[in-house]
């Protein structure tokens, strides 16, 4: 889902590799605290294998307290700032002194967060304390919490040992447009971008680890996406070994994408493996977790095992005394609070239809983010085709966004799907919500994002889908051909 998301984001120009045509090379290694970023030598250009370019620099438009990262900068030196923890001060944390807060160390980690969780980076920011006050203060003074931030949470990542949270095969990095917020440097935030994206650039191409620039504002998202163009047109060669673990054919098929969604042609389908980033169980991981306090025995386990996933739902099911009690815990195991990049990512794509099995509201999260407004069906219908409400003529118009949640929704418990029954059921009961599944699959072309296909109810929906383009050419719903394009997983 990550790789399908970042290579049609790239053909979009919203995600790419780093432009180093204005930076020096730097060396693939850690870098400790006191260290700043070294060119790479001649020997080194020969001999370097170039294993670490992969590592990429994302930009999006959200709300940077919602996005899941393994490490993030807030531009505050106090923990109960509600603009950055509107849930007050995390508990068992100890604050730095603001006194702690100097020139040469103006950003310091948040202590006493458990060491599974993400870490949070307080900076000093605020131009009104700068050494040259506002509105003189220079954008230096800005780039370099950014680049403290870079080079302090990298070494504290590498010297605890710890793993990319939630499976990623790199660290994340997560900061925001510094030096653009009220009584900063907002007039100049192109200069800021441009330096920022520079920095950016070149800490990804040392160290191996993913960045990402969180864009509040619209406008500010358009203008890092503008800078990010320029600086990408000055070295092809650089872009190309960026993107060597894809194949031409996947680059590709993600311009390809990129233009079909550019048209309004292309629908997304959400699986579990979207929200896997953000730390969310996929199913068969969510039904053995719900499974190992009911379980007794080996024997037991083992047959639970050989059960299909339809069939081993309906076993938790009357093991916890009936549908309601497995539908409460099932939404108690995937309430999450921050969404992942592959959201962040797609909640920007210029796509109307998005269809998902999920039961979370991660994907929702990050469109609120990105200012997009949406209806989630069959939770908020009642819209004319002309984008009316029906309920009167002065309610608010119909967002152009429709996120149909195909087996119900943690919000609405009752109305979750688990068990072989309940999908029988299903089918009687809601023929209009996968008859808007069929039509966007005649219509659109069909992403795939994080979705096995191994959905059972799925597959009658798309053999149905086949059925009426009978007589085309095509090699099935996932890869063929119809009037209007194919469906693609990811």
């Amino acid at each position: 889902g990550m790789a399908a998301a970042a290579a049609l984001c790239c053909a979009l120009g919203w995600v790419g590799p780093s432009p180093m045509a204005r930076l020096p090379l730097v060396r693939a290694r850690p870098i400790a605290t006191a260290e700043r970023l070294q060119p790479l030598t001649a020997r080194d250009l020969e001999t370097c294998s170039w294993e670490i370019w992969p590592a990429h620099v994302f930009v999006v438009q959200g709300d940077l307290r919602r996005l899941s990262a393994d490490a993030v900068l807030y531009p505050t030196r106090d923990p109960s700032n509600a603009a950055w923890f509107p849930d007050g001060r995390p508990p068992d944390t100890t604050a730095p002194s603001w006194h702690d807060f100097t020139e040469e160390e103006r950003v310091h980690k948040l202590q006493g967060l458990p060491a599974s969780s993400q870490a949070v980076w307080l900076g000093h920011l605020n131009s009104k304390f700068a050494p040259i006050p506002q509105p003189n203060t220079p954008l230096s003074w800005f780039i370099a919490a950014a680049e403290q931030f870079l080079i302090a949470a990298q070494a504290d990542l590498v010297e605890s040992g710890r793993p990319p949270l939630n499976g990623r095969a790199r660290h994340l990095l997560a900061l925001p447009v510094v030096g653009s917020g009220p009584m900063n440097a907002r007039c100049v935030s192109g200069d800021i971008l441009d330096a920022l994206l520079g920095i950016l650039y070149a800490f990804a191409s040392c160290s191996g680890m993913d960045v990402v620039l969180v864009a509040k504002s619209p406008r500010m998202f358009s203008a890092a996406q503008a800078s990010r163009r320029q600086l990408a047109a000055l070295d092809v060669d650089i872009t190309q070994r960026q993107w060597c673990d894809m194949s031409r054919a996947q680059l590709q098929t993600a311009r390809r994408l990129a233009r079909l969604a550019t048209n309004g042609e292309l629908a997304l389908f959400l699986g579990a493996g979207a929200s896997a980033g953000a730390g969310l169980p996929e199913w068969n991981e969510l039904l053995a977790t719900l499974a190992a306090d009911m379980l007794v025995g080996e024997a037991e386990v083992l047959a639970f095992r050989r059960l299909s996933a339809l069939d081993q739902a309906l076993v938790l099911e009357r093991r916890l005394g009936g549908p309601e009690r497995l539908q409460q815990e099932v939404c108690r195991q995937l309430r999450a609070s921050r969404h992942s990049l592959t959201h962040a990512l797609l909640a920007a794509l210029p796509v109307d239809g998005v269809v998902t099995t999920n039961y979370d509201d991660l994907f929702e999260l990050a469109c609120r983010g990105a200012g997009v407004e949406y209806n989630v069906l069959p939770y908020q219908a009642g819209w004319n085709s002309d984008g009316s409400n029906r309920r009167g003529s002065d309610s608010p118009r119909a967002p152009k966004r429709w996120i149909l949640k195909l087996h119900g929704c943690v919000h609405h418990p009752q109305d979750i799907v688990l068990t072989r029954t309940q999908m029988n059921e299903y089918a009687d009961r809601r023929q209009a919500l996968t008859g808007i599944v069929q039509a966007s699959m005649l219509t659109k072309h069909m992403l795939f994002v994080g979705f096995s296909l191994r959905d059972e109810n799925f597959h009658k929906v798309a053999n149905t889908v086949n059925k009426a383009i009978d007589g085309y050419d095509r090699d099935g719903y996932t890869g063929g051909s119809h009037p209007n394009g194919s469906g693609q997983g990811g």
